[in-house]
């Protein structure tokens, strides 16, 4: 389920992948000692004024659902772990993606996969089969191959476009105009910026649906990995249709093909999904009105 096509991926780094974030690197380096300096990671991110900004803001948010309102960089350490942390700040760095040319086309982009990653870590925190951070990652890094597609190449706009009107799926349309898709695109960005395997096979896959209703077997268990990846992707799905549900009376047409599959792999009946639906769509509107 993890292997790339190597010529494929040639194209793809072809375009250029944008690097990975020298506070990435210095974190890394800082987690991987056997006793990490809480004091030097805590300057790292507070020299950054807009990530840590962006940090302090989001896990304040009420989809985070924390208790304690986060006050500094020290407290947020103190409160989530250095893992989670790296993780949020993993995300907050994409929005460095896109060139500053490109920046008002991808701003209402952007702004779809900020809340996209809220949403996801909510429900993940709800259902508890993956980790609310890992959501929050997997969301915002899920259409990070738009992204970089709309920077490096000019007719994607167009292809995006198209694909409003078009009985053809966007990773159909994305092979036929540009051979290459936003889904292999992104997966091979997060894999260079060292993402877990687990996000990277979710962001690979997360529009195959045939694929996910043939991996959601007893035979799945055997790769925790894979488990990790169909759990994001399920978490994702159901985010998505959260943020659907207010505009679009009857879901998207992702819901439509797998929405029976999503609330299967979580075990829900309608009524107690209706709840979540609500409870979710609830903490929207408190977010929309901060």
């Amino acid at each position: 389920m993890d292997s790339m096509d190597d010529d494929l991926e040639q194209t793809i780094r072809d375009i250029g992948l944008p690097s990975r974030p020298e506070i990435l690197f210095k974190l890394d380096e800082e987690m991987d000692k056997e006793t990490p300096n809480f004091r030097k990671i805590e300057q790292l991110i507070s020299a950054d004024m807009g990530i840590s900004a962006a940090l302090i803001k989001i896990i304040n948010s009420p989809f985070y659902g924390l208790q304690t309102k986060v006050t500094s960089i020290r407290h947020a350490i103190g409160l989530l772990g250095l893992s989670s942390i790296t993780r949020i700040v993993t995300g907050i760095a994409l929005r460095n993606l896109v060139s500053a040319k490109h920046r008002v086309e991808a701003g209402s982009f952007l702004e779809e996969s900020a809340l996209l990653a809220l949403v996801s870590a909510y429900l993940a925190n709800r259902l508890r089969l993956v980790s609310s951070d890992l959501a929050f990652t997997y969301g915002l890094f899920q259409g990070c191959g738009s992204l970089l597609l709309l920077d490096r190449i000019p007719q994607y706009m167009d292809t995006l476009k198209l694909a409003k009107t078009s009985h053809k799926s966007l990773t159909q349309l994305e092979q036929e105009a540009h051979g290459m898709d936003h889904a292999k695109v992104g997966a091979i960005m997060a894999q260079e910026w060292g993402l877990h395997r687990h996000i990277v096979l979710a962001i690979r896959h997360h529009h195959e649906y045939n694929s996910i209703a043939t991996q959601w077997t007893a035979q799945s268990a055997q790769d925790e990995a894979l488990l990790d990846a169909l759990n994001l992707i399920a978490v994702g799905l159901m985010a998505e249709h959260v943020m659907n549900a207010e505009t679009k009376d009857e879901g998207s047409v992702d819901w439509k093909i797998c929405g029976a599959l999503v609330l299967e792999r979580f075990n829900l009946d309608q009524g107690h999904f209706q709840g979540i639906l609500e409870e979710a769509t609830m903490v929207l509107k408190d977010h929309a009105e901060q």
